[in-house]
């Protein structure tokens, strides 16, 4: 009986590292989409904050 439940908990661990090995490449594109989000969101802030701090030029007075 001992090697029978050997065997069955062995089948168990089995059957649930497939489970999980099915459920990764769902986790995997959530992770990657949240990070290409989140690197797409500094690269706005970035920019934006780039252009707004960025000097101003009277065009009118360069022409002189």
């Amino acid at each position: 009986m001992e090697i029978l439940d050997k065997k069955s908990n062995r089948m168990s661990r089995a059957n649930a590292g497939v489970s999980e090995c099915n459920e990764f490449p769902d986790l995997q594109r959530i992770l990657d989409f949240l990070s290409l989000r989140n690197l797409l969101s500094n690269k706005l802030f970035f920019t934006f904050h780039e252009f707004a701090t960025a000097p101003s030029y009277d065009i009118t007075k360069l022409k002189q």
